[in-house]
């Protein structure tokens, strides 16, 4: 679920009489590479000016979105998964473009829940809480709806109190091991509530 669409200084769209053919395949990976270091280096130098990188960051990768957009989510998910200290800066980011171009923030959120919910299903508790973290930011920045965040803890937090394994695998695995998974979630929960005390409280 992705917020609604409100007015933003980013430029349109591009007519279709301005669309160009695909660059060659050399140009196209120098472009793949110049959109994943814009992404993975912001907020690398100083948080001080944070605030107009992100804008103008934000105005660069609109105009990628139409071509890059799948290079884009990966990124921000990859970003979520190895750099998680900077998932706010992130989400920040993907609330920017959400605004201009919500099927995009949608795009971002239905591929973070499912990846949240593979990490789930093959036991990485990790990455589980890395996912999670970046969903209760994206809350914040409006992309995805309070409710459905809710409902995505009270669903966890549900199976690990009842000891539902996560596939049909675990069901049967050993009752110490169910009761890791269901550790590992409820960690993973109470960390990335505080990403999303913001949006809950609302």
């Amino acid at each position: 679920h992705t917020a609604k669409a409100r007015p933003h200084p980013l430029p349109m769209k591009r007519s279709r009489g301005d669309e160009r053919a695909p660059p060659p395949r050399d140009d196209r990976r120098s472009e793949e590479e110049r959109v994943v270091s814009l992404l993975v280096r912001i907020g690398e130098r100083s948080l001080d000016s944070i605030h107009a990188h992100l804008d103008g960051l934000a105005r660069a990768l609109y105009a990628d979105i139409p071509q890059h957009g799948p290079l884009i989510v990966d990124t921000l998910l990859d970003a979520a998964r190895h750099l998680p200290h900077k998932t706010g800066i992130y989400a920040s980011l993907a609330g920017l473009l959400n605004v201009s171009d919500p099927a995009f923030g949608e795009r971002l959120v239905r591929a973070a829940f499912a990846e949240l919910q593979r990490a789930l299903s093959e036991h990485r508790p990790a990455e589980a809480r890395a996912y999670l973290r970046l969903l209760s930011e994206l809350a914040c920045v409006g992309c995805v709806h309070t409710g459905t965040l809710a409902d995505v803890f009270d669903d966890l937090l549900a199976a690990a109190l009842d000891g539902a394994p996560a596939d049909e695998r675990a069901a049967h695995e050993s009752p110490l091991c169910r009761q890791l998974w269901a550790d590992s979630i409820v960690h993973a929960a109470l960390s990335a509530l505080p990403h999303a005390a913001h949006a809950l409280r609302r």
